[in-house]
This record gives structure tokens, C-alpha cells and sequence, in this order.
């Protein structure tokens, strides 16, 4: 008799609710302070997980501000490109790149105090 194969585990959503709690508590952690004055007991109790969850999800505290910056990255990089849809002027697309971005600190400031005290070179 052969197994239906699943393409993720049963606990897969529960690892999905872990990593998107630890995510939420740190980018509220982040927006007040940096994250070497960030105690991991700090994240995993805000985010209401167990300690060693954090590090199923992260080898230690600078892996998971990179993982915060990358997804926020990634919001803006959508915001960017969505502006530049059709336009091809390089120095248009660069100050339509940076209007992105201005809107987006205006509109999530928490998340942009996130990248520019925690990640400066990728701001």
C-alpha cells in the first residue's frame, strides 16, 4: 500500500506560526532597539514560544535580524518595482526607486527604523 505523499509535514503549520511569531515579536523589538540590545529570552517570551524553537528557526540573533531585513527588504524591492513597471529611464527609475521608499517609511515607519537602525548598508 503506498502513502500519499504530503508536501509538508504535519507540523508544518505550527512551524510556519513559530517562525511568523518570532518574526512579529522581533520587528517589534527591532523598531526600539538594535539587536545586540536584544536578549533572545527577550524575542522568544514577546513572541510567547519556547527558547529552543527560536533556534530551530535561527542559528542565533544576527541570522534572525537578516531574516526580518530580508523580508522587509523584499516588501520594498515590490514597492520599487511596481513604480517602475514601464518605465525605462534610468533616472527616472532611480527617483521613482527612492519615492518608493520614502512612501514606504512614511507609511510603515516602524519597519523602516527596523532597516535603517539595524541595516544601515542595505538602506
Amino acid at each position: 500500500m503506498s502513502e500519499t505523499p504530503y508536501p509538508c509535514s504535519p507540523q508544518e503549520p505550527r512551524r510556519q506560526r513559530t517562525r511568523a511569531a518570532l518574526l512579529l515579536a522581533g520587528q517589534s523589538l527591532l523598531a526600539e532597539r538594535s539587536i545586540d540590545a536584544i536578549a533572545i529570552n527577550e524575542i522568544v517570551e514577546a513572541a510567547g514560544v519556547a527558547k529552543g524553537s527560536f533556534f530551530n528557526h535561527f542559528a542565533d540573533k544576527n541570522a534572525f535580524s537578516a531574516a526580518i531585513a530580508a523580508d522587509i527588504r523584499e516588501d520594498i524591492e515590490r514597492r520599487v518595482t511596481a513604480a517602475n513597471d514601464g518605465i525605462g529611464d534610468p533616472a527616472v527609475r532611480v527617483a521613482r526607486a527612492m519615492c518608493g521608499y520614502i512612501q514606504f517609511a512614511l507609511v510603515d515607519a516602524r519597519r523602516a527604523r527596523i532597516m535603517v537602525r539595524n541595516h544601515e548598508a542595505a538602506t
